[in-house]
């Protein structure tokens, strides 16, 4: 993961003012149309680290646990410990930023917006603890 930790380093570290960056599994195909509206089911839930900078702040945020708090992943008892230890706060944590991270994922906020190794450090230990295979990961750049 020492490859991903360095490329989503260089990620973060070029994002703009309101600009973001997802890296993560690639997103499934919805389900094949069903009922009387014939709507497809979503795709399923992938697992993914996202930042955005916004106003000099640097959020992070990692799937959240389906198990633990209304995420969209199962996370287990071991790799909900595991992500906590790696710093990553949790839906309901005290929010020393007052930031008010969104509900239903892990969460980091750097105030300062300069922090990138952290930021990559917690984004490629998070997709190694969910165990995700570093050859299926993309990137989603939303730039200006």
């Amino acid at each position: 993961m020492d490859d991903v930790e360095g490329s989503l380093r260089e990620e973060i570290a070029a994002l703009g003012e309101r600009e973001s960056v997802v890296l993560g599994e690639p997103a499934g195909e919805p389900g094949p149309p069903r009922g009387l509206l014939r709507r497809r089911t979503p795709p399923p839930p992938t697992r993914y680290v996202q930042y955005l900078r916004h106003d000099g702040t640097l959020f992070g945020e990692c799937v959240g646990s389906c198990d633990h708090f209304g995420g969209t992943w199962p996370v287990t008892d071991e790799q909900h410990a595991a992500l906590r230890e790696l710093g990553w706060l949790a839906p309901g944590d005290d929010d020393p930023t007052e930031t008010d991270p969104g509900v239903g994922n892990y969460w980091w906020t750097d105030p300062s917006g300069s922090d990138v190794a952290t930021a990559a450090r917690l984004g490629a230990g998070a997709l190694e603890v969910l165990g995700v295979e570093p050859a299926t990961l993309t990137y989603v750049r939303n730039r200006r």
